[in-house]
């Protein structure tokens, strides 16, 4: 069995393949327990990266606000 996850959309269809495969006793429950958990912990993994890349580009922009603010202008 190979399921793609190189990215959140994939991961999705990951985790609908998984389901067809249980309803089709392709896979059993267990398995699909195991598999689906760590399908779950990549998107969160992924959800937390887009946290931290927004985090950045929101603290930078705080920098820059700030720095024109030190600079006497007011924005």
């Amino acid at each position: 069995m190979r399921l793609k996850t190189s990215n959140p959309r994939e991961c999705r269809g990951a985790l609908t393949k998984l389901c067809n495969m249980v309803v089709n006793n392709q896979i059993s429950c267990k398995e699909a327990s195991t598999v689906g958990y760590l399908i779950n912990s990549i998107l969160a993994a992924y959800r937390l990266d887009e946290v931290e890349a927004r985090q950045a580009e929101l603290e930078e922009l705080l920098r820059e606000k700030e720095k024109e603010h030190d600079n006497g202008k007011e924005s």
